[in-house]
C-alpha cells in the first residue's frame, strides 16, 4: 500500500450547475489512481441542478481542503456565481496553489472572475466564447488541431479551457504538474476585475433571456 497522499479533486457547486458538467468529469476522474473527489459549495445544503434534482456537496468551502486539481463546472448558474465573492474567492484561493486548473462548459467564467485566466487561451460554450476576453482570457473559440509550439501537452491546461472529454484524458496521462499562475495583485487591477465581472453578468443575462423566452413559448 502506497504513503503517497491521494491527488485531491476539488468541483465547487452552485445552484444552477449543469449536472453533467460535473458528474461526467467526477466520474473519469475518480477513476484515476491514487485520487479523491471533493465536493464543495458555500454551504452544505442540496444545491439545485438544471436536471430537476439537487446534490448535495460533500463540504463547505471554509472546510474544504485544498485542491491538486480544480475543475469548474458551467450552467445558466454560472450568472449568479459571477456576483458571489464567496464563490469567486474559493476558486482563486484553490486555483492559485492548484497543479491543475480546469473547467468545463461556462465555467470558464468562473476561473477568469477570479483571476486564473488573464492572459491565458480559452474557450468555452459556443454562445458566450465572445465574452471570454471581458473576464481576462484570450478567446480561443476553435479547438486547434494540434500543439501550438510554445503549448506543450503539459502546459495545455494550465493555459487553456474546454469541454471536459478533451481535458479528462490529458489529465489521466500527464504525471508532472505544470507551475501554478502567479496569484492576482490588489489595487487597480482588482477593481478593472469588478467591473468586468459586473458587465459580464449583464452580458450573461442579456444573453440567456432569449433562449428563455423560447423554451417558456415551447412549453405554453
Amino acid at each position: 500500500m502506497s504513503d503517497t497522499p491521494p491527488q485531491t479533486i476539488v468541483f465547487p457547486l452552485f445552484d444552477g450547475i449543469t449536472q453533467l458538467d460535473f458528474t461526467g468529469p467526477a466520474q473519469f476522474l475518480s477513476r484515476m489512481p491514487g485520487t479523491r473527489v471533493i465536493t464543495a459549495a458555500r454551504e452544505v445544503r442540496p444545491i439545485s441542478t438544471d436536471s430537476g434534482f439537487a446534490i448535495l456537496p460533500g463540504t463547505s468551502f471554509a472546510d474544504c481542503p485544498p485542491a491538486d486539481i480544480l475543475c469548474v463546472p458551467g450552467g445558466h448558474g454560472v450568472a449568479d456565481a459571477l456576483a458571489c465573492t464567496e464563490t469567486i474567492d474559493f476558486i482563486a484561493s484553490q486555483g492559485s496553489a492548484a497543479q491543475w486548473i480546469t473547467s468545463v462548459c461556462t465555467g470558464a467564467f468562473l476561473l477568469g472572475a477570479a483571476g486564473l485566466l488573464e492572459g491565458r487561451r480559452a474557450t468555452t460554450h459556443w454562445g458566450y466564447t465572445h465574452l471570454l476576453p471581458m473576464v481576462g482570457a484570450v478567446a480561443t473559440p476553435i479547438w486547434p488541431s494540434r500543439w501550438p509550439p510554445a503549448c506543450t501537452a503539459r502546459q495545455w491546461p494550465k493555459r487553456s479551457t474546454s469541454r471536459s472529454n478533451m481535458i479528462r484524458p490529458l489529465l489521466f496521462a500527464q504525471a508532472t504538474p505544470p507551475t501554478p499562475p502567479p496569484p492576482c495583485s490588489a489595487g487597480s487591477r482588482h477593481a478593472s476585475m469588478m467591473l468586468r465581472r459586473s458587465e459580464c453578468v449583464r452580458r450573461w443575462r442579456q444573453s440567456i433571456e432569449p433562449e428563455a423566452r423560447g423554451q417558456s413559448q415551447n412549453l405554453s
